[in-house]
């Protein structure tokens, strides 16, 4: 009995001790993740706000550090446009459509009564 409660106690202490690893690597990892985004949005805004070059350059070198978050988001924003272009060209082929096939049972309503 009491190897019993020895042993619960051990893993009770075992299990604390494991949870307060895991905070503490979850704290780090969101201390590193805050500086890493700092960074890059300061870097970011300096290359920006830099006055001495020529927005060309400004833009090539944006494209250069940070290209694939940027490609990331150009592909997002135009995979957006072209969903609601697409949901609206539906939208005006399927009433179109049904237009059609009400005029079409139109004409063969008033062909049948004759």
């Amino acid at each position: 009995m009491r190897v019993a409660k020895y042993c619960r106690k051990n893993r009770k202490t075992e299990i604390a001790k494991k949870i307060q690893v895991y905070d503490q690597l979850e704290i780090q990892a969101r201390r590193l993740y805050k500086d890493v985004t700092q960074n890059q949005f300061k870097r970011i805004n300096k290359i920006i706000n830099d006055e001495t070059r020529f927005l060309l350059e400004r833009l090539r070198e944006l494209f250069r550090l940070d290209g694939l978050t940027i490609w990331a988001l150009i592909t997002a924003s135009d995979m957006v446009i072209s969903t609601i272009f697409l949901a609206v060209y539906s939208r005006h082929q399927l009433l179109h459509h049904h237009n059609n096939v009400i005029k079409i049972l139109s004409r063969t309503e008033s062909n049948d009564s004759w």
